[in-house]
């Protein structure tokens, strides 16, 4: 084989190595992201999973009642302060971290909400949407957050989610794992 001949070989035996090697790459990192243990949460007929090095807590983050919280998860710890009111937590909000999530999950259990607004609410969607640069609806917060009410099994919810814009990809796969696979059951009589 003269020496052009073996050109394109070298040339594809390089490419071949390349792909080879960023294959690797990317086996490595999913494998990495997955292999965390998972917790499990189960209260008030709600149920997931969440990585173990997260935090969660059933406490309330603000001074609201009405809907009731029923848990609060996040990539680091939070404290309810004097700033938390009602439906608005930006003393939490100043606790989160550019790469930090949040996520929190409130139940109407008053008359108004079964009567009034849980027939008008949205079903609960298949995957939850998660806020963008511009999404501003989580009350505190400046950005990245959305404030989603849906009804599932009978029950009026309201989920505020916060996706930090330095979230690394695998932090926030592993809020939609916990959100999209949440179970939540039927409210009983």
């Amino acid at each position: 084989m003269n020496h052009r001949a073996r050109e394109p070989l070298t040339k594809l035996w390089l490419r071949l190595r390349v792909v080879a090697a960023a294959s690797l790459a990317v086996a490595l990192v999913a494998c990495s992201t997955s292999s965390e243990k998972l917790k499990h949460f189960h209260r008030h007929g709600i149920a997931f999973e969440y990585p173990e090095s997260w935090f969660i807590t059933t406490r309330p983050i603000s001074n609201g009642v009405n809907p009731v919280y029923r848990f609060t998860v996040s990539t680091v710890p939070v404290r309810r302060t004097r700033a938390d009111q009602g439906p608005c937590t930006p003393g939490i909000a100043k606790q989160v971290p550019p790469d930090g999530i949040l996520a929190y999950l409130r139940e109407g259990l008053g008359p108004l909400d079964r009567d009034r607004a849980l027939p008008r609410m949205p079903t609960r969607p298949r995957s939850f949407p998660f806020p963008n640069a511009t999404s501003t609806a989580l009350c505190g917060w400046s950005r990245r957050g959305l404030w989603i009410p849906f009804k599932d099994g009978g029950r009026a919810f309201y989920l505020g989610v916060y996706v930090g814009p330095k979230a690394t990809a695998s932090t926030q796969r592993a809020l939609r794992h916990l959100l999209d696979r949440m179970e939540i059951q039927a409210r009983t009589k």
